[in-house]
């Protein structure tokens, strides 16, 4: 929980964040929504572990003792979302299908790029 009087509670980009999480938790007080994800088969779903990882592990974030990078590449997440969340093997079609597109123009061009901080190579 983020105390009342602390700033991240009224200057952006936290603040919009903490509005998000608000919104949310009220939405998870009024409803069954664990039960409903369960019974709908999205417990196992990337993008649903990765949203309630950052929503256990914020608090600490906040607090300036940790990153929520480091949780989520300790659990092995990172990669299990990366590989499997919304929308990732389409737009890694669609980024392979821009790269060979690039590279057959202009063979003289090295379009890779390693992530720094996720451990990926775009070619």
């Amino acid at each position: 929980m983020v105390p009342e009087d602390d700033v991240a509670k009224s200057e952006a980009p936290l603040y919009h964040y903490l509005n998000y999480f608000r919104v949310v938790t009220d939405l998870l007080k009024q409803q069954d929504v664990m039960d409903d994800i369960a019974v709908k088969g999205f417990m196992d779903n990337s993008d649903v572990k990765i949203m309630f990882l950052s929503g256990k592990t914020m608090p600490h974030v906040f607090g300036g003792g940790t990153t929520i990078l480091k949780y989520s590449r300790t659990s092995g997440l990172l990669d299990e979302y990366y590989s499997n969340g919304f929308g990732t093997k389409r737009v890694t079609v669609w980024m392979g299908s821009m790269t060979k597109q690039l590279t057959s123009r202009s063979p003289h061009l090295n379009p890779s790029e390693i992530g720094m901080f996720s451990n990926t190579l775009l070619l």
